[in-house]
């Protein structure tokens, strides 16, 4: 499982790309911005939570196995629903 500190403002273009052992990711508020393909290749990667709105999502940021854990009507939310990706509602 990943927790992304508090201070980090962004996720870069693949920055997470093809990682083997990630099953879970927990995106802080500080994260305005996830990259192209920033988790795409990920496997084993179950979930990806992201509890507020960001300003800017990359294209295939995960694999479409992977369940976005996001507030129902944001825009995460809409990016998954326009791509595909599965939602759950928190």
């Amino acid at each position: 499982n990943i927790e992304i500190p508090d201070k980090v403002k962004a996720r870069e273009d693949f920055a997470f790309k093809n990682c083997k052992y990630i099953t879970n990711i927990k995106i802080p508020k500080s994260v305005k911005r996830i990259g192209n393909a920033a988790f795409s290749g990920c496997r084993r990667l179950k979930t990806i939570e992201i509890s507020y709105d960001l300003e800017n999502i990359g294209d295939k940021v995960v694999n479409l196995h992977t369940i976005v854990k996001c507030k129902e009507g944001s825009n995460v939310d809409n990016y998954c629903e326009k791509f595909g990706i599965k939602t759950e509602y928190i």
